[in-house]
């Protein structure tokens, strides 16, 4: 799974299904493996 944000690009393994996801308000979605910073 690829996240993305304002600062940072990282790879990681979701913890849960995408319907769970889009339900969620809190919780741990992806198991960050790698991080890359792109701005500051």
């Amino acid at each position: 799974m690829l996240v993305e944000g304002p600062l940072a690009i990282a790879t990681g393994r979701a913890t849960m299904g995408a319907d769970e996801m889009l339900r969620s308000k809190r919780g741990v979605a992806v198991r960050v493996r790698k991080v890359k910073k792109v701005g500051e």
